[in-house]
């Protein structure tokens, strides 16, 4: 059963990785933007910059299950989702009114 766990690379760079029997089958890249403005009014923001996964393992839903955990984690930490991802923008368009927590058009 694949799972997804949470990596950071530096302490506002990290991915989402698909491990599936203990190898890497995919990746969500991305970096945290802190809150900004003078009384932080604007979110911090979980910027995704890239999702992949492995040629081999494409239209299994792998990608979908690193979308679902990334979701659960801007939900759980209060950020607003930047895609610059063009998988997480088509998802988040699909069914906007399901993200409009954490994602504004």
């Amino acid at each position: 059963m694949p799972e997804v766990i949470l990596q950071f690379q530096e302490p506002h760079n990290g991915a989402f990785i698909l491990l599936e029997n203990n190898e890497k089958q995919g990746e969500m890249l991305f970096e945290i933007s802190p809150a900004s403005g003078a009384t932080a009014h604007k979110a911090a923001q979980l910027i995704i910059r890239h999702t992949e996964v492995k040629p081999e393992n494409e239209g299994k839903g792998f990608a979908k299950l690193m979308f679902l955990k990334m979701i659960a984690y801007a939900r759980e930490n209060h950020l607003q989702v930047v895609p610059f991802c063009t998988y997480v923008l088509s998802q988040l368009k699909r069914n906007p009114e399901q993200y409009q927590d954490v994602w504004t058009l």
